[in-house]
């Protein structure tokens, strides 16, 4: 009985890692894209051309948020991002713990903390909760969001406007600091 129940346990932490894998999507081709960065005018972001585009989901309660939050500003302060290559695209939603108000207060008190270098990050809050903004589509008719299930979901878009990464990156160390390089490595390419 207790091999059986270890057994389906194991198993459940398969399906559960393989989905994870499953929903994000990497494009390592310098070719246009169902959704593209300048989709993200549509909340109001003037799209960076030559740039990285770096777009988070991401709640202001959420302690992973926080997290890619100092990770993303301490990649700047150390040099290996830099503002002139890459750009940040955060957008908060209507949920049980986030609204303007606390959106608002939290870019006041808390957002500062990070210390990122003026210009180098756009902040919106979407008056949206997950159901309607999770099916939000483009002018094209592509969904933007697919494989969005929790905070923070990234969209990261290669210097040539393309969806190069779309899913979520905090399944494990690992899948972070490679997330993170991969950032890094899209300052370099040579497609624009």
């Amino acid at each position: 009985m207790v091999r059986l129940a270890v057994l389906f346990v194991l198993m459940g932490l398969l399906t559960a890692c393989a989905s994870a894998r499953k929903s994000q999507e990497f494009n390592n081709t310098c070719a246009p894209t169902p959704v593209m960065q300048s989709d993200l005018s549509d909340f109001g972001f003037t799209p960076q051309p030559g740039k990285v585009a770096v777009a988070r989901i991401f709640a202001s309660w959420c302690p992973y948020c926080k997290a890619d939050l100092d990770r993303m500003a301490g990649k700047f302060a150390s040099g290996e991002w830099k503002p002139e290559n890459i750009h940040i695209f955060l957008i908060a939603y209507k949920n049980h713990s986030e609204n303007k108000t606390t959106f608002n207060q939290f870019l006041k008190d808390k957002f500062p903390s990070y210390k990122f270098p003026p210009g180098s990050v756009d902040l919106v809050y979407a008056d949206e909760a997950f159901p309607e903004l999770s099916k939000k589509k483009n002018k094209s008719g592509a969904t933007m969001f697919d494989g969005w299930r929790g905070v923070p979901f990234a969209l990261v878009f290669g210097r040539d406007q393309r969806l190069a990464f779309r899913g979520h990156f905090t399944t494990s160390p690992d899948s972070e600091d490679k997330h993170y390089k991969y950032i890094g490595q899209l300052q370099a390419e040579a497609c624009r």
